[in-house]
């Protein structure tokens, strides 16, 4: 990914939910799956 990133020139910090409770913090997904999907 280094090296796409360098690629493209973007110049972001790239963070990761992996490992995180992150994803089910912002409603993302829950414990579950990923099978319900909430539009606002």
């Amino acid at each position: 990914m280094p090296h796409y990133k360098a690629r493209m020139g973007w110049m972001i910090l790239w963070y990761s939910s992996f490992g995180s409770a992150f994803n089910e913090d912002v409603g993302a997904t829950t414990l579950v799956g990923e099978d319900i999907a909430i539009i606002n």
